[in-house]
């Protein structure tokens, strides 16, 4: 989900004119770094011309990627930016004006509270509190630890999104947000048809000869679970739950606690 929000940014941004900032941040300082530099960069070297603004700096700029001419350059710039944040602090975008934020894996954040941060970054998505709305953002994440911290502030972000209850004077949801959850057997590596197409229940003969399995992504998560189950120790259950939160099948398993550890 991170690639394609990635790309979704990148399509938002090379479209946009004046100094508006598709921003990304994540749960520590080096990240953030990671999905601008190991993703979105070698994505824009390999692109073809007509997807590529003027830019300024060399052709991979390790800092931010600035749609802005450089004084040999002629023809007209757009002036926006893309810009990954060094700190998952929420003061790194404040003040700033977004067009785009992609905050990965915050059910990992351990070092900030991403709850309070949204409050200061959605304030850079729009202005007249949020009566006017310039900006889009997403916050893809698997869940870490309820216990720890970072799972339990984005389960409060995600009560807050839930999209049938809204002011209906703003038609906004609490948090601004609304929430999106997609199953791990959807879009699970090595289930993908020949036609990109997820393969969740028995696959069909050119489908199994595609994948070289027999057996969909439900069946394969589901295999494994069961056979954490038949183990039945404190050790196997631990990782039963763990997979669970992993690879969730359903809303609930993204929010497992540790509870249970003991054994009992």
């Amino acid at each position: 989900s991170s690639d394609l929000f990635l790309a979704m940014g990148y399509a938002i941004i090379i479209n946009t004119i004046g100094s508006l900032i598709f921003g990304i941040q994540s749960f520590d300082d080096d990240n953030a770094r990671e999905h601008y530099t190991g993703k979105l960069l070698p994505a824009f070297k390999s692109m073809p011309f007509f997807l590529k603004p003027i830019w300024k700096g060399p052709q991979a700029p390790q800092s931010e990627l600035s749609f802005s001419r450089i004084d040999n350059n002629i023809g007209q710039e757009l002036g926006s930016k893309i810009k990954f944040a060094t700190t998952a602090s929420r003061k790194y975008f404040d003040g700033k004006k977004l067009k785009f934020v992609s905050l990965e894996e915050e059910g990992k954040t351990l070092s900030e509270d991403i709850f309070q941060r949204w409050a200061v970054i959605k304030q850079t998505l729009a202005q007249g509190s949020g009566s006017s709305i310039h900006g889009f953002a997403c916050h893809p994440t698997t869940v870490a630890d309820m216990d720890e911290g970072g799972g339990r502030n984005f389960f409060k972000l995600n009560d807050e999104s839930k999209f049938y209850q809204r002011n209906p004077k703003s038609g906004q949801t609490k948090s601004g947000l609304i929430r999106l959850f997609i199953p791990a057997i959807d879009g699970l590596e090595n289930f993908i048809g020949p036609y990109g197409e997820s393969i969740i229940d028995t696959p069909t003969p050119e489908q199994a000869a595609y994948i070289q399995r027999d057996i969909g992504a439900r069946e394969y998560i589901q295999s494994q679970l069961d056979e954490y189950v038949r183990i039945g120790t404190p050790d196997a259950m631990k990782s039963y739950r763990d997979l669970k939160r992993l690879f969730p099948l359903c809303y609930a398993d993204c929010f497992r606690t540790a509870e249970g550890d003991t054994g009992f």
